[in-house]
């Protein structure tokens, strides 16, 4: 089983960049992960250039769409 847990350092990727690469590998529209996420395409296209933060219940129906799952982890600072 693969996993498709998101881990995503802010060095490494931008969340606009990872939502955008990942609807592209698929070959999906815009339109069509819209339609699968129950997110307007509006907001998709918003996402997708870091136009907006979105809410974390918008964040998961989009990664979920897309095969991803959101999870937070909580580390102790060194």
């Amino acid at each position: 089983m693969v996993d498709t847990t998101l881990r995503l350092p802010p060095e490494e990727v931008s969340l606009a960049t990872f939502v955008r690469c990942k609807r592209k590998e698929i070959g999906w529209t815009q339109k069509r992960l819209a339609e699968k996420s129950g997110i307007s395409s509006c907001s998709i296209g918003r996402i997708e250039l870091a136009q907006i933060e979105p809410e974390r219940n918008t964040l998961e129906c989009v990664l979920g769409a897309l095969g991803w799952e959101l999870v937070f982890e909580a580390r102790r600072k060194e």
